[in-house]
């Protein structure tokens, strides 16, 4: 919010303009090699290979370095091409730079927090993200405040250099956690360095491959947008104005629920995989079925009960008023989003990675097609539909492919229809109470109380038991130490 307030919308719109360089270069260097990481990782410790673990880390970290430098050779070849033909505008090529060190720094991060996810050890990676949102938002307003930039360009920069310096704590933090979590497993034998490389390849390849395609298509939508736009009636000004108050203030406060939901994701792969490789495929169907349910329990009513408080928030905070129809379906696109998430990381802990990247990216290529046919008809409305097809696509597919070929038994009551129900009376009633006190601070304030409320009650007249799922996904450390010693 105070970075919006100080960047300005043309900043904030700027920035996002420029974010797919930063998605392509981590999808290239990054993103196979995590989840190949995090894969390898679960698998290894479910078989009590513990020695096997640093030499995970260690392949991944080269095969990080070796592709970051390749990526960032070839930026700085091309920045002006790319700023000036791709993005548009020769002002973004320093701000396009300055995302390298960034990179650089979350790789390292990265790398650390899947080998904790897939070794079932949350808290270095919890403790650092919340720590890392901390400093950002310090940085960038501190940076943005000192500064006071006067044209869009500038405010990007300020926004990158605010986000590397708190990138310096995480990859440290990180990287000395991890040490820790390593001492605590015993010593055995070691496993062959050449099965061990391939292995992390045959994974990483495939994966890397799908999150190129699909960021290319994310970078073809955003730096498209403002020209689609500009042919439904809007000059370029406004275009990226609308792209910064829709991608970059309304899609991040809407999506807020996704940072419940990102966790249960990367829980939920390596205890898949680790019940899998042990022959225990009922516990790992057991635990697909539990993810499906707490996404749907937490995603859904969440994602609706920010629809009217942030109405207030957009027009009070972000000094942009937007309607409530176009948070209702930036709502409905978050809840598709987490069941999107959660989804792939079950297929992930099965072994999938292929279907999973297959289904995001035909999901891609729907909201770019939407996004390009229907955004010089519809206006932004056409990048909004498209986005939520985008989102319902991958889903229902994914969820299709879990059915038929794994034969799980999606519990749609439970995880779905049940509550859906929840968040409706939720939203009906805390709407009323909105219009009764007013649209501003005290109806918004009102009718979350009255959301929040009405919520826990039915979720406990359902037979729904939050704690239980949590408990079911994640084991608490102690438990986690027996195991270990047992081992």
């Amino acid at each position: 919010m105070l970075q919006s307030r100080l960047a300005g919308a043309e900043g904030m719109g700027t920035y996002t303009l420029i974010s797919p360089i930063y998605s392509l270069v981590v999808s290239v260097a990054l993103s196979g090699i995590c989840m190949a990481v995090n894969h390898l990782s679960a698998e290894s410790a479910a078989i009590g290979d513990y020695d096997a673990l640093p030499r995970i880390f260690r392949i991944g970290v080269a095969l990080f370095v070796g592709l970051f430098l390749l990526m960032a050779a070839l930026l700085l070849c091309f920045q002006n091409d790319i700023a000036g033909i791709i993005l548009g505008d020769i002002r973004a090529k320093r701000a396009m730079i300055l995302f390298l060190p960034c990179i650089f720094l979350t790789g390292f991060e990265n790398l650390c927090k899947n080998v904790c996810y897939g070794l079932r050890e949350v808290r270095y990676p919890v403790i650092s993200e919340l720590v890392e949102q901390a400093l950002r938002m310090m940085a960038v307003g501190t940076i943005l405040w000192g500064v006071a930039p006067q044209t869009p360009d500038k405010a990007a920069e300020c926004i990158i250099l605010g986000m590397t310096i708190s990138e310096v704590f995480s990859s440290f933090y990180m990287t000395h956690s991890l040490g820790k979590v390593y001492h605590a497993f015993p010593k055995n034998e070691k496993r062959e360095g050449k099965r061990l490389g391939t292995s992390l390849l045959k994974i990483a390849l495939p994966v890397s491959l799908s999150a190129v395609a699909g960021n290319l298509l994310g970078a073809v939508i955003t730096v498209n947008l403002p020209k689609r736009l500009m042919l439904y009636g809007w000059d370029r000004m406004e275009a990226v104005a609308s792209l910064g108050v829709i991608n970059a203030m309304a899609m991040p406060l809407m999506y807020l629920p996704l940072t419940l939901i990102g966790p249960i994701s990367s829980a939920v792969g390596p205890k898949i995989t680790g019940s899998d490789a042990l022959g225990n495929h009922a516990d790992a169907a057991r635990k697909s079925v539990k993810a499906l349910e707490m996404t749907g329990l937490f995603a859904i009513p969440m994602c609706f009960s920010l629809v009217l408080p942030g109405m207030y928030v957009m027009e009070w905070v972000f000094g942009h008023a937007v309607k409530e129809e176009v948070l209702l379906v930036l709502g409905a696109s978050a809840v598709f989003a987490a069941f999107q998430s959660v989804t792939s990381g079950i297929l992930v802990g099965y072994g999938r990675q292929k279907e999973a990247m297959g289904f995001n990216l035909l999901g891609g290529c729907l909201h770019l097609g939407m996004m390009w046919y229907l955004t010089p008809k519809m206006g932004i409305w056409g990048t909004l539909l498209g986005g939520l097809a985008g989102n319902i696509l991958p889903t229902v597919l994914s969820i299709g492919f879990l059915r038929g070929k794994l034969s799980l038994a999606v519990p749609f009551g439970k995880a779905i229809w049940r509550p859906c129900y929840i968040s409706f009376c939720c939203y009906a009633i805390g709407r009323a109470v909105w219009l009764l006190l007013g649209k501003g601070f005290l109806g918004s304030i009102g009718s979350v109380l009255i959301s929040a409320g009405i919520y826990l009650l039915l979720v406990r007249m359902s037979g729904y038991n939050p704690s239980r799922y949590i408990q079911t996904l994640i084991p608490v450390a102690k438990q986690q130490k027996i195991n270990h010693g047992q081992n």
